[in-house]
């Protein structure tokens, strides 16, 4: 049976995640080129695999990695001490990774 590589599968949902705000800044382009379209097309999957979430899921992804605020400020908005907050973070990037359509996020253990 295949096993997720969940730590790099956490990483690559990070770092995409983090690219949002640029996706979203070239997506507003006036102008239409390969490269906006591109970005379009990444904020709206983002956007999409967010909804597919549950609330406090897509809060913390958004808050964490969109909106950049950190670790602590965003465990203690939720009511979470930071390890019981870590397991949901990781949860939720696993999660993310899971319904994101427009590439392969989830990398494998031994691959």
């Amino acid at each position: 049976m295949l096993q997720v590589n969940e730590k790099q599968t956490a990483q690559n949902t990070k770092a995409l995640l983090k690219m949002y705000p640029r996706y979203k800044r070239i997506a507003s382009r006036k102008f239409q080129d390969k490269l906006t379209t591109n970005a379009l097309r990444q904020v709206r999957a983002i956007d999409e695999s967010l909804k597919q979430l549950n609330e406090l899921d897509a809060f913390i992804l958004k808050n964490r990695f969109i909106n950049g605020f950190k670790f602590n400020d965003v465990a203690k908005h939720v009511g979470l001490g930071t390890s019981r907050f870590s397991d949901y973070q990781k949860r939720a990037l696993l999660e993310f990774a899971e319904v994101y359509t427009l590439d392969n996020l989830i990398s494998l253990a031994g691959v």
